[in-house]
């Protein structure tokens, strides 16, 4: 088996961020066991992608640590 580059892996994990199929999958898995929000830390998400995820319905609130680096932002449906 060949070992990819840490290149390509880099760009496979943007692309699955930007555009939201990782937020997509874990909201899935949420709504799967009756939850109706997810907490995503801000190297996961970023504010661009707020845009995008309001658009299709959802509500997201920004909330910082008194200790964080990232903003926490909790996904709700």
């Amino acid at each position: 088996m060949a070992i990819q580059s840490a290149t390509y892996a880099n760009t496979q994990t943007t692309s699955v961020l930007t555009g939201l199929t990782y937020v997509d999958t874990l909201i899935s898995g949420a709504t799967a066991k009756g939850k109706n929000h997810i907490f995503l830390e801000g190297n996961e998400f970023n504010s661009s992608y707020i845009t995008g995820i309001t658009a299709a319905g959802y509500k997201v609130t920004t909330k910082y640590h008194d200790m964080g680096t990232y903003p926490v932002y909790k996904i709700t449906w």
